[in-house]
């Protein structure tokens, strides 16, 4: 059986050592540009990731500090529609009587019955349907109401109303008690003669 051959490489007899050590520092130096080659080459795909992403970010920071754009004011009319209607009724305290269908209020404001006509002063009837009206209301609250057949106030500024107490209308009552004639000059009044009729 014919055995394999064995190939010896040998180092040419005419290296000497100092061509050993050359040959060494030429690997050495071979290892290290590539080394330095492969760090260029990773420095240079991270400035181009760089360039990419630049304008990204310039963008957001763009959006992060534009000013927020202010919510639509809400429409006015939505706004009045929440709003509660005025009253119409409301209570007040009633300082003196003036006469047999006028009264003053604590705060000074003149009310004038609606639908009510008594006698003036010095006319026969002034002083008993004062005394009625001053009997029913004088130093009391009562509720008053704006009748909508009737404006809110008169020609010297007293307010026209229709008023009540416990339960019972005033201007009806005085016309009722016979101290007025059911008063229709400025205006009928459909509540009035709602308990004009009740008493009948």
């Amino acid at each position: 059986m014919q055995q394999p051959q064995v190939i010896h490489v040998h180092t040419p007899d005419h290296v000497g050592p100092l061509g050993r050590i050359g040959l060494g520092c030429m690997g050495v130096a071979a290892i290290v540009i590539l080394a330095l080659a492969a760090g260029v080459a990773a420095w240079f795909l991270i400035g181009l990731g760089a360039v990419a992403v630049a304008p990204k970010l310039e963008e957001a920071r763009n959006n992060s500090a534009a000013p927020m754009a202010p919510e639509p004011a809400e429409p006015e009319q939505a706004r009045e529609s929440t709003q509660q209607p005025p009253q119409r009724a409301y209570m007040a305290d009633v300082a003196r009587v003036i006469d047999g269908d006028t009264f003053e209020l604590s705060d000074g404001t003149r009310v004038r019955l609606v639908c009510v006509d008594t006698p003036e002063r010095g006319q026969p009837g002034y002083t008993e349907a004062a005394e009625f009206l001053r009997g029913l209301v004088e130093g009391k609250r009562v509720i008053l109401e704006k009748d909508p057949q009737h404006a809110d106030h008169d020609a010297f500024g007293r307010k026209l109303r229709v008023a009540w107490i416990d339960g019972t209308q005033v201007n009806a009552a005085i016309i009722n008690a016979g101290h007025s004639a059911y008063w229709t000059r400025y205006g009928k009044s459909a509540e009035i003669e709602s308990e004009l009729d009740a008493r009948d």
